[in-house]
């Protein structure tokens, strides 16, 4: 294991103006979620991010018994029920158009009950390009506005300009032009990683998933939501670990 960032419990704390940004994002969110059905192509309201579902599938979360000795006090039982949303991370639904190779790998853990132990929303892209919470959320708050109230777009580019530093590194450049490179492969063909960084135990970490032996060109004139019904019932019924 690489040399991990320790926890900090400032890490869960907002300051006084990113609470208030924060309220004025989620009434953003409501408007959104509330006007979607004339945003997008549908006839039902949706969610304003991952807002197309291709599959939902169940699976079991099988604990390798050669895990890492440091790992094992966090596992308490020897496999868990899953629950995985495929998505796409645009905000509005085309249905004439074609998606973007952006997807999302949302994983909820269970017990035998069915209670939640945890929620992991995994996408197909290592990096994060906002490390402030303030920036990431006058962003967020100006694409919801620029789709609900069809604002002009300057409010939305003066947002846009100020993560283009962050943009603009080499780590980033390089992950997009993989991205694009990639851009017809088959959706369970990528890795999937943790859009945010989670604590385990003193230190932080980031989960990433790593798909073994799944052709990249498989089904390539095919729909993702066509490819995932012939694929997911095979894969899924095997445990994942």
């Amino acid at each position: 294991m690489p040399n991990p960032i320790k926890y900090n419990k400032k890490y869960d704390k907002l300051t006084d103006e990113e609470r208030e940004l924060l309220e004025i994002n989620k009434k953003s969110i409501a408007d959104f979620v509330e006007q979607s059905t004339s945003i997008s192509d549908i006839d039902y309201a949706t969610r304003n991010a991952h807002a197309k579902t291709y599959a939902v599938a169940k699976g079991e979360f099988v604990i390798d018994k050669n895990v890492p000795e440091e790992l094992q006090p966090f596992f308490d039982k020897e496999k868990y029920d899953l629950t995985i949303r495929f998505s796409n991370a645009h905000l509005k639904i085309n249905k004439n158009k074609k998606d973007l190779p952006a997807y999302g790998f949302s994983v909820k853990i269970k017990d035998e009950n069915g209670n939640l132990l945890a929620n992991y929303p995994l996408v197909n892209f290592p990096l994060f390009p906002i490390n402030s919470v303030s920036t990431f959320l006058k962003l967020f708050t100006s694409v919801n506005r620029f789709y609900v109230k069809k604002w002009s777009s300057f409010s939305l580019m003066i947002q846009i300009l100020k993560i283009m530093p962050s943009i603009f590194t080499g780590s980033f450049l390089k992950n997009i032009i993989k991205l694009i490179s990639k851009r017809n492969d088959f959706i369970l063909s990528f890795d999937f990683h943790s859009v945010g960084a989670y604590k385990l135990g003193e230190n932080m970490m980031k989960i990433k998933l790593k798909p073994r032996s799944i052709e990249r060109h498989f089904g390539k004139k095919l729909k993702v939501k066509t490819l995932l019904k012939v694929t997911l019932k095979p894969i899924i019924s095997q445990p994942m670990s």
